[in-house]
């Protein structure tokens, strides 16, 4: 999703794979923060890339305790765009089960509404 806007991605970082735990913080002005209503979340990490330069129109709402960003968002306060860059539906804790259970909501919604619904750094554009 970065990349569509214009963004750039750290192509390889290390300590990142293997379902690593990471607590990551979540920024209080971000629709992230809405959602589960912490500060922090324990996230399983299993990627080697990480976004690098934002893009257009879009703001961080996590990072791990080394500073890295681990979810961005959407600026405009209309859109839900919301990622995080790891597997919540792997988690099994009440706040990683909010985020994913959310996602199953928009995609309902999208099905009603015929919007675009952005998840986990990637775009899914559901064409009916």
């Amino acid at each position: 999703m970065k990349s569509l806007e214009g963004g750039t991605l750290n192509q390889h970082v290390e300590h990142h794979r293997n379902g690593a735990k990471h607590e990551i913080i979540i920024e209080k002005d971000s629709k992230l923060f809405e959602l589960i209503g912490q500060e922090a979340i324990i996230s399983h990490c299993n990627h080697h890339q990480i976004v690098g330069e934002l893009g257009d129109n879009l703001k961080v709402n996590c990072r791990d305790n080394q500073g890295m960003i681990h979810g961005v968002e959407s600026c405009e306060k209309e859109s839900w765009i919301v990622t995080v860059q790891w597997h919540p539906e792997r988690c099994d804790d009440e706040l990683n089960a909010r985020i994913f259970k959310n996602f199953i909501e928009k995609c309902k919604q999208y099905k009603k509404k015929k919007v675009v619904i952005f998840t986990k750094l990637s775009l899914i554009n559901f064409v009916l």
